[in-house]
Protein backbone atom coordinates (compact mmCIF):
# COMPACT_ATOMS: atom_id res chain seq x y z
CA UNK A 1 0.00 0.00 0.00
CA UNK A 2 1.62 3.22 -1.20
CA UNK A 3 -0.57 6.04 0.04
CA UNK A 4 -0.92 9.00 2.37
CA UNK A 5 -4.14 7.38 3.64
CA UNK A 6 -3.06 4.31 5.63
CA UNK A 7 -4.71 1.84 8.01
CA UNK A 8 -4.99 3.63 11.36
CA UNK A 9 -7.39 4.04 14.26
CA UNK A 10 -7.11 7.74 15.02
CA UNK A 11 -6.76 9.55 11.71
CA UNK A 12 -10.32 9.80 10.49
CA UNK A 13 -12.83 7.63 8.69
CA UNK A 14 -10.80 6.83 5.57
CA UNK A 15 -7.91 5.41 7.57
CA UNK A 16 -10.28 3.56 9.89
CA UNK A 17 -11.99 1.89 6.93
CA UNK A 18 -8.61 0.65 5.65
CA UNK A 19 -7.81 -0.70 9.11
CA UNK A 20 -11.05 -2.68 9.07
CA UNK A 21 -10.28 -4.16 5.66
CA UNK A 22 -6.58 -4.86 6.02
CA UNK A 23 -5.72 -5.14 9.72
CA UNK A 24 -8.79 -6.52 11.49
CA UNK A 25 -8.88 -9.44 9.05
CA UNK A 26 -6.25 -11.88 7.83
CA UNK A 27 -7.12 -12.01 4.12
CA UNK A 28 -3.99 -10.10 3.06
CA UNK A 29 -0.40 -9.62 4.10
CA UNK A 30 0.08 -5.86 3.89
CA UNK A 31 3.02 -3.49 3.97
CA UNK A 32 2.44 0.28 4.11
CA UNK A 33 4.85 2.70 2.43
CA UNK A 34 4.04 6.29 3.29
CA UNK A 35 5.33 9.53 4.70
CA UNK A 36 2.60 8.96 7.29
CA UNK A 37 3.42 5.31 8.01
CA UNK A 38 4.22 6.03 11.64
CA UNK A 39 1.16 5.26 13.73
CA UNK A 40 -0.39 2.96 11.14
CA UNK A 41 -1.89 -0.24 12.54
CA UNK A 42 -0.26 -2.22 9.74
CA UNK A 43 2.62 -4.23 11.27
CA UNK A 44 4.95 -3.76 8.26
CA UNK A 45 5.68 -0.07 7.72
CA UNK A 46 8.14 1.76 5.49
CA UNK A 47 8.36 5.40 6.47
CA UNK A 48 9.22 7.49 3.44
CA UNK A 49 11.27 10.24 5.04
CA UNK A 50 11.58 13.60 3.41
CA UNK A 51 14.08 16.27 4.39
CA UNK A 52 12.92 17.25 7.87
CA UNK A 53 13.81 20.94 7.45
CA UNK A 54 11.95 21.12 4.16
CA UNK A 55 9.06 19.23 5.74
CA UNK A 56 8.78 21.79 8.52
CA UNK A 57 9.03 24.68 6.05
CA UNK A 58 6.20 23.23 3.98
CA UNK A 59 3.90 23.65 6.95
CA UNK A 60 4.33 27.40 6.68
CA UNK A 61 4.98 27.92 2.96
CA UNK A 62 2.20 27.32 0.46
CA UNK A 63 4.72 27.44 -2.39
CA UNK A 64 6.82 24.63 -0.92
CA UNK A 65 3.68 22.67 -0.13
CA UNK A 66 2.59 22.93 -3.75
CA UNK A 67 5.98 21.95 -5.14
CA UNK A 68 5.57 18.66 -3.32
CA UNK A 69 2.58 17.90 -5.54
CA UNK A 70 4.36 18.42 -8.85
CA UNK A 71 8.11 17.74 -8.52
CA UNK A 72 9.61 14.28 -9.14
CA UNK A 73 10.51 12.32 -6.01
CA UNK A 74 13.39 10.03 -6.99
CA UNK A 75 14.54 9.43 -3.41
CA UNK A 76 11.11 8.21 -2.35
CA UNK A 77 10.85 6.02 -5.44
CA UNK A 78 14.22 4.41 -4.74
CA UNK A 79 13.28 3.68 -1.13
CA UNK A 80 10.05 1.95 -2.14
CA UNK A 81 11.78 -0.01 -4.90
CA UNK A 82 14.50 -1.25 -2.54
CA UNK A 83 11.91 -2.55 -0.10
CA UNK A 84 9.89 -4.19 -2.86
CA UNK A 85 12.98 -6.09 -4.05
CA UNK A 86 12.93 -8.16 -0.88
CA UNK A 87 9.22 -8.11 -0.03
CA UNK A 88 8.04 -8.95 -3.56
CA UNK A 89 4.47 -7.62 -3.51
CA UNK A 90 1.79 -9.33 -5.59
CA UNK A 91 -0.18 -6.09 -5.95
CA UNK A 92 0.17 -2.36 -5.29
CA UNK A 93 -2.79 -0.53 -3.71
CA UNK A 94 -3.19 3.23 -3.31
CA UNK A 95 -5.88 5.53 -2.02
CA UNK A 96 -5.81 8.24 -4.67
CA UNK A 97 -3.96 11.21 -3.22
CA UNK A 98 -1.77 14.09 -4.37
CA UNK A 99 1.65 12.82 -3.29
CA UNK A 100 1.95 9.01 -3.21
CA UNK A 101 -0.23 7.53 -5.93
CA UNK A 102 2.18 8.07 -8.82
CA UNK A 103 4.93 6.43 -6.76
CA UNK A 104 2.68 3.40 -6.34
CA UNK A 105 1.80 3.31 -10.04
CA UNK A 106 5.46 3.52 -11.05
CA UNK A 107 6.37 0.71 -8.64
CA UNK A 108 3.61 -1.54 -9.98
CA UNK A 109 4.73 -1.02 -13.57
CA UNK A 110 8.36 -1.54 -12.58
CA UNK A 111 7.55 -4.89 -11.00
CA UNK A 112 4.88 -6.02 -13.47
CA UNK A 113 2.12 -6.41 -10.84
CA UNK A 114 -1.44 -4.99 -10.80
CA UNK A 115 -2.06 -1.47 -9.58
CA UNK A 116 -5.33 -0.70 -7.74
CA UNK A 117 -6.60 2.78 -6.89
CA UNK A 118 -9.37 3.65 -4.43
CA UNK A 119 -10.95 7.10 -4.80
CA UNK A 120 -12.07 8.05 -1.29
CA UNK A 121 -11.87 11.82 -1.74
CA UNK A 122 -10.78 14.29 -4.41
CA UNK A 123 -8.34 16.10 -2.16
CA UNK A 124 -7.65 18.89 -4.67
CA UNK A 125 -11.24 20.09 -4.04
CA UNK A 126 -11.08 19.88 -0.25
CA UNK A 127 -11.32 23.05 1.82
CA UNK A 128 -10.46 21.18 5.02
CA UNK A 129 -6.70 20.95 4.47
CA UNK A 130 -4.50 23.77 5.85
CA UNK A 131 -4.08 26.80 3.61
CA UNK A 132 -0.33 26.19 3.31
CA UNK A 133 -1.07 22.79 1.73
CA UNK A 134 -3.98 23.90 -0.45
CA UNK A 135 -3.11 23.68 -4.17
CA UNK A 136 -2.88 26.79 -6.31
CA UNK A 137 -5.40 26.86 -9.15
CA UNK A 138 -2.89 25.68 -11.78
CA UNK A 139 -1.64 22.90 -9.47
CA UNK A 140 -5.23 21.88 -8.76
CA UNK A 141 -5.90 21.52 -12.50
CA UNK A 142 -2.86 19.28 -12.81
CA UNK A 143 -4.00 17.15 -9.87
CA UNK A 144 -7.41 16.73 -11.48
CA UNK A 145 -5.71 15.53 -14.67
CA UNK A 146 -3.75 13.08 -12.51
CA UNK A 147 -6.93 11.66 -10.97
CA UNK A 148 -8.30 11.01 -14.45
CA UNK A 149 -5.02 9.45 -15.52
CA UNK A 150 -5.06 7.09 -12.55
CA UNK A 151 -8.65 6.15 -13.42
CA UNK A 152 -7.64 5.25 -16.98
CA UNK A 153 -4.48 3.25 -16.37
CA UNK A 154 -5.19 1.41 -13.11
CA UNK A 155 -5.89 -2.32 -13.30
CA UNK A 156 -8.80 -1.96 -10.88
CA UNK A 157 -10.65 1.05 -9.51
CA UNK A 158 -12.91 1.54 -6.50
CA UNK A 159 -15.11 4.60 -5.92
CA UNK A 160 -16.37 5.58 -2.48
CA UNK A 161 -19.87 6.41 -3.79
CA UNK A 162 -21.94 6.86 -6.94
CA UNK A 163 -21.18 10.57 -7.02
CA UNK A 164 -17.46 9.85 -7.21
CA UNK A 165 -17.98 7.42 -10.07
CA UNK A 166 -20.22 9.90 -11.91
CA UNK A 167 -17.57 12.63 -11.63
CA UNK A 168 -15.37 10.62 -14.01
CA UNK A 169 -18.11 10.52 -16.60
CA UNK A 170 -17.97 8.11 -19.52
CA UNK A 171 -14.43 6.98 -18.69
CA UNK A 172 -15.45 5.73 -15.24
CA UNK A 173 -14.73 2.10 -14.51
CA UNK A 174 -14.66 -0.04 -11.41
CA UNK A 175 -16.94 -0.67 -8.46
CA UNK A 176 -18.63 1.31 -5.70
CA UNK A 177 -16.99 0.56 -2.36
CA UNK A 178 -18.60 2.41 0.53
CA UNK A 179 -16.45 2.75 3.63
CA UNK A 180 -16.81 -0.35 5.77
CA UNK A 181 -18.28 0.02 9.25
CA UNK A 182 -17.13 -1.52 12.51
CA UNK A 183 -18.46 -4.66 14.11
CA UNK A 184 -21.54 -3.74 16.14
CA UNK A 185 -21.34 -4.60 19.81
CA UNK A 186 -23.36 -7.49 21.16
CA UNK A 187 -25.39 -5.28 23.45
CA UNK A 188 -29.18 -5.81 23.12
CA UNK A 189 -30.72 -3.48 20.56
CA UNK A 190 -33.74 -1.21 20.76
CA UNK A 191 -36.00 -2.73 18.13
CA UNK A 192 -36.29 -0.27 15.28
CA UNK A 193 -35.53 2.80 17.41
CA UNK A 194 -37.73 4.20 20.17
CA UNK A 195 -39.05 7.57 21.22
CA UNK A 196 -37.48 8.48 24.58
CA UNK A 197 -39.92 8.64 27.44
CA UNK A 198 -39.65 11.42 29.98
CA UNK A 199 -36.38 12.91 28.75
CA UNK A 200 -34.88 14.89 25.90
CA UNK A 201 -34.05 13.31 22.53
CA UNK A 202 -30.27 12.70 22.29
CA UNK A 203 -28.93 13.67 18.86
CA UNK A 204 -25.33 12.57 18.27
CA UNK A 205 -22.96 13.98 15.67
CA UNK A 206 -19.59 12.26 15.21
CA UNK A 207 -17.57 13.68 12.36
CA UNK A 208 -15.88 16.63 10.70
CA UNK A 209 -16.02 19.88 12.63
CA UNK A 210 -13.94 22.05 10.29
CA UNK A 211 -14.82 24.54 7.58
CA UNK A 212 -18.43 24.63 6.39
CA UNK A 213 -19.22 21.50 8.42
CA UNK A 214 -17.90 23.10 11.59
CA UNK A 215 -19.86 26.28 10.99
CA UNK A 216 -23.06 24.26 10.53
CA UNK A 217 -22.54 22.29 13.74
CA UNK A 218 -21.74 25.46 15.69
CA UNK A 219 -24.94 27.07 14.36
CA UNK A 220 -26.91 24.00 15.43
CA UNK A 221 -25.36 24.02 18.91
CA UNK A 222 -26.36 27.66 19.32
CA UNK A 223 -29.86 27.01 17.95
CA UNK A 224 -30.42 24.28 20.56
CA UNK A 225 -29.48 26.45 23.52
CA UNK A 226 -32.35 26.13 25.96
CA UNK A 227 -34.29 23.69 23.75
CA UNK A 228 -36.59 21.72 26.09
CA UNK A 229 -36.81 18.56 23.96
CA UNK A 230 -33.46 18.01 22.21
CA UNK A 231 -29.87 17.54 23.38
CA UNK A 232 -26.86 17.60 21.03
CA UNK A 233 -23.64 15.63 21.60
CA UNK A 234 -20.66 16.37 19.32
CA UNK A 235 -17.68 14.03 18.93
CA UNK A 236 -14.89 15.31 16.69
CA UNK A 237 -11.13 14.91 16.25
CA UNK A 238 -10.79 18.70 16.24
CA UNK A 239 -12.45 21.91 15.18
CA UNK A 240 -11.76 25.41 13.92
CA UNK A 241 -14.30 27.15 16.16
CA UNK A 242 -13.47 30.27 18.16
CA UNK A 243 -11.83 29.19 21.43
CA UNK A 244 -14.60 30.78 23.49
CA UNK A 245 -17.21 28.61 21.74
CA UNK A 246 -15.19 25.44 22.24
CA UNK A 247 -14.81 26.22 25.94
CA UNK A 248 -18.47 27.13 26.35
CA UNK A 249 -19.95 24.07 24.64
CA UNK A 250 -17.43 21.73 26.25
CA UNK A 251 -18.50 23.06 29.64
CA UNK A 252 -22.14 22.54 28.67
CA UNK A 253 -21.47 18.90 27.78
CA UNK A 254 -22.27 19.49 24.09
CA UNK A 255 -18.78 19.38 22.57
CA UNK A 256 -17.17 16.15 23.81
CA UNK A 257 -14.05 15.95 21.63
CA UNK A 258 -12.40 12.83 20.27
CA UNK A 259 -12.90 9.26 21.47
CA UNK A 260 -11.33 6.09 20.01
CA UNK A 261 -13.95 4.11 18.13
CA UNK A 262 -14.41 1.46 20.82
CA UNK A 263 -15.30 4.13 23.37
CA UNK A 264 -17.29 6.15 20.86
CA UNK A 265 -19.44 3.16 20.02
CA UNK A 266 -20.50 2.94 23.67
CA UNK A 267 -21.71 6.54 23.43
CA UNK A 268 -23.46 5.89 20.12
CA UNK A 269 -25.57 3.20 21.78
CA UNK A 270 -26.98 5.89 24.06
CA UNK A 271 -28.20 8.05 21.18
CA UNK A 272 -31.79 8.39 20.03
CA UNK A 273 -30.83 9.75 16.61
CA UNK A 274 -27.75 10.49 14.51
CA UNK A 275 -26.73 13.43 12.35
CA UNK A 276 -24.80 13.46 9.07
CA UNK A 277 -23.81 16.82 7.56
CA UNK A 278 -22.35 18.01 4.28
CA UNK A 279 -21.59 21.65 3.51
CA UNK A 280 -23.91 23.92 1.53
CA UNK A 281 -21.20 26.35 0.40
CA UNK A 282 -20.74 26.53 -3.38
CA UNK A 283 -16.98 26.05 -3.23
CA UNK A 284 -17.55 22.65 -1.59
CA UNK A 285 -19.97 21.44 -4.29
CA UNK A 286 -17.63 19.01 -6.06
CA UNK A 287 -16.25 17.70 -2.78
CA UNK A 288 -19.67 16.93 -1.26
CA UNK A 289 -20.85 15.37 -4.51
CA UNK A 290 -17.95 12.91 -4.52
CA UNK A 291 -17.22 12.32 -0.81
CA UNK A 292 -19.17 9.89 1.39
CA UNK A 293 -19.27 10.30 5.18
CA UNK A 294 -18.00 7.12 6.82
CA UNK A 295 -20.33 7.60 9.77
CA UNK A 296 -23.20 6.29 7.65
CA UNK A 297 -21.57 2.88 8.11
CA UNK A 298 -21.24 3.17 11.89
CA UNK A 299 -24.65 4.71 12.54
CA UNK A 300 -26.73 2.30 10.48
CA UNK A 301 -26.20 -0.95 12.48
CA UNK A 302 -27.48 0.73 15.65
CA UNK A 303 -31.01 1.07 14.30
CA UNK A 304 -31.70 4.71 15.16
CA UNK A 305 -33.17 7.45 12.92
CA UNK A 306 -30.51 9.16 10.79
CA UNK A 307 -30.92 12.82 9.85
CA UNK A 308 -29.03 14.07 6.78
CA UNK A 309 -28.44 17.82 6.79
CA UNK A 310 -26.97 18.38 3.36
CA UNK A 311 -27.59 19.99 -0.04
CA UNK A 312 -29.69 18.00 -2.46
CA UNK A 313 -26.76 17.48 -4.86
CA UNK A 314 -24.53 15.88 -2.20
CA UNK A 315 -23.69 12.19 -2.06
CA UNK A 316 -25.45 11.80 1.31
CA UNK A 317 -28.65 13.40 0.02
CA UNK A 318 -28.56 11.11 -3.00
CA UNK A 319 -27.97 8.06 -0.81
CA UNK A 320 -30.79 9.02 1.56
CA UNK A 321 -33.22 9.46 -1.33
CA UNK A 322 -32.23 6.24 -3.10
CA UNK A 323 -32.35 4.05 0.03
CA UNK A 324 -34.95 5.85 2.19
CA UNK A 325 -32.42 5.26 4.96
CA UNK A 326 -32.46 8.76 6.42
CA UNK A 327 -34.46 11.98 6.76
CA UNK A 328 -33.09 14.58 4.35
CA UNK A 329 -33.07 18.25 5.35
CA UNK A 330 -31.77 20.01 2.23
CA UNK A 331 -31.86 23.56 3.64
CA UNK A 332 -28.93 25.24 5.39
CA UNK A 333 -31.05 26.56 8.27
CA UNK A 334 -30.41 24.85 11.63
CA UNK A 335 -33.99 25.72 12.61
CA UNK A 336 -35.31 23.61 9.72
CA UNK A 337 -33.27 20.65 10.98
CA UNK A 338 -34.57 21.07 14.53
CA UNK A 339 -38.10 21.27 13.16
CA UNK A 340 -37.65 18.03 11.18
CA UNK A 341 -36.31 16.18 14.23
CA UNK A 342 -39.25 17.38 16.30
CA UNK A 343 -41.72 16.15 13.71
CA UNK A 344 -40.18 12.69 13.60
CA UNK A 345 -40.02 12.24 17.37
CA UNK A 346 -43.58 13.44 17.69
CA UNK A 347 -44.60 10.31 15.79
CA UNK A 348 -43.46 7.03 17.44
CA UNK A 349 -44.40 5.02 14.35
CA UNK A 350 -42.11 7.17 12.21
CA UNK A 351 -39.27 6.71 14.72
CA UNK A 352 -39.63 2.94 14.47
CA UNK A 353 -39.83 3.04 10.68
CA UNK A 354 -36.61 5.06 10.43
CA UNK A 355 -34.82 2.81 12.91
CA UNK A 356 -35.71 -0.24 10.83
CA UNK A 357 -34.61 1.57 7.66
CA UNK A 358 -31.20 2.22 9.21
CA UNK A 359 -30.86 -1.45 10.11
CA UNK A 360 -31.81 -2.27 6.53
CA UNK A 361 -28.83 -0.26 5.30
CA UNK A 362 -26.53 -2.23 7.60
CA UNK A 363 -27.96 -5.49 6.31
CA UNK A 364 -27.75 -4.62 2.61
CA UNK A 365 -26.11 -1.56 1.03
CA UNK A 366 -23.67 -1.00 3.93
CA UNK A 367 -23.24 -4.61 5.05
CA UNK A 368 -19.63 -4.78 6.23
CA UNK A 369 -19.14 -8.39 5.16
CA UNK A 370 -20.51 -7.74 1.68
CA UNK A 371 -18.32 -4.65 1.23
CA UNK A 372 -15.19 -6.45 2.34
CA UNK A 373 -16.08 -9.29 -0.02
CA UNK A 374 -16.19 -6.84 -2.95
CA UNK A 375 -12.65 -5.69 -2.16
CA UNK A 376 -11.25 -9.13 -1.35
CA UNK A 377 -12.65 -10.86 -4.41
CA UNK A 378 -11.46 -8.15 -6.81
CA UNK A 379 -7.93 -8.08 -5.44
CA UNK A 380 -7.63 -11.86 -5.46
CA UNK A 381 -8.90 -12.11 -9.02
CA UNK A 382 -6.32 -9.52 -10.11
CA UNK A 383 -3.47 -11.46 -8.55
CA UNK A 384 -4.64 -14.65 -10.23
CA UNK A 385 -5.19 -13.04 -13.63
CA UNK A 386 -2.20 -10.76 -13.95
CA UNK A 387 -2.05 -7.09 -14.85
CA UNK A 388 -4.26 -5.12 -17.15
CA UNK A 389 -3.56 -2.07 -19.33
CA UNK A 390 -0.26 -0.24 -18.99
CA UNK A 391 0.10 3.44 -18.49
CA UNK A 392 2.75 6.00 -17.66
CA UNK A 393 2.94 8.93 -15.31
CA UNK A 394 1.05 12.18 -15.59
Amino acid sequence: MVSSVVPALDRGGGCLALHRHFCERSDFEVAVASELARGSTCPVRIELDTNRLVGRMRRYSRLLGNLKYVLPRPGVQRAVSRFAESWKPDLIFSVADDTHSLTGLHLARQRGVPFVVYFQDLFAFSTFIPTTQRPYAWVGRRLVQRYRHLQRVSDAVFHTCSGMRDWFGEEAKGEILYAVGGEASQRPECEGGQSPAGRKVRLVYAGNCYGAYGRMILELARALEGNPTLDLQIYAMGNDWPAKDVEYFARRGVYLGYLPFGQLQERLWGADAFLITMGFEERDRTFVQTSFPTKWCDYAPLGRPIFVWAPGYSSSARFARETSGGVLVAEPSADKLVEAIGQVFGNPERVGELGRAARGLADHELNRHRLHGVLKNRLRSLCQGGVGPRGGES
